[in-house]
């Protein structure tokens, strides 16, 4: 009988070997998705970045017919709620918890920007439900298109400051859906 060394037993130095492997395997894999993700045409489900930045540089005119410039805005959020005239059904509701955000929060700006409307539909939406925030008009949709939002309506929360998207949501279905998306948003930090 031989007395040599038992291989069929890993040695300690084996496990540490595999253990250096496997983190430098999560190491690659981290670098790869960090990579990835900084790359400029990567974004999840929602809207595009560079969508947001367009709605900041976009000249739109409110209901009223008044310039609206959301850049210039002293205010720290701004909820931007993007809608068609064919989301109207879904709309009201939306709009109406808007307008309980726009009532509570001062330091929130709720905007509404109505895509492939007109200036009348902007304001019969205004005067018929009696909503005290802007809708601004993208006739064309420019500013829908570059936002490539999966569909209308979408609510947008920004730090205005920075320009960033918080959060987003799509349309809500359920009352509580809404009343949690108002929850959310009242909740956000004061100046």
């Amino acid at each position: 009988m031989s007395s040599g060394p038992d291989r069929s037993q890993p040695t300690p130095t084996f496990y540490l070997f595999c253990i250096a492997v496997l983190v430098a395997c999560v190491a690659v894999l981290g670098w790869q998705v960090r990579k990835l993700h900084d790359r400029p045409g990567f974004h999840i489900a929602g809207v595009d970045p560079r969508g947001v930045d367009r709605l900041f540089t976009a000249s739109l005119q409110s209901a009223d017919g008044m310039s609206f410039d959301l850049a210039r805005l002293k205010r720290r959020y701004a909820v931007v709620f993007v809608f068609t005239s064919a989301d109207c059904s879904a709309c009201l509701p939306e709009l109406e918890s808007l307008a309980r955000i726009s009532a509570r929060r001062k330091d929130i700006q709720v905007v509404g920007v109505l895509a492939y409307g007109n200036r009348d539909e902007g304001r019969q939406t205004q005067e018929s439900f009696g909503f005290k925030f802007p809708i601004l008009i993208d006739p064309q949709g420019q500013v829908l298109s570059a936002m490539h939002l999966p569909k209308t309506p979408w609510k947008l929360v920004v730090n205005l400051p920075v320009r960033e998207v918080i959060f987003q949501d799509p349309p809500s279905v359920t009352g509580e859906e809404r009343e949690a998306f108002f929850q959310r948003v009242t909740r956000l930090g004061y100046f």
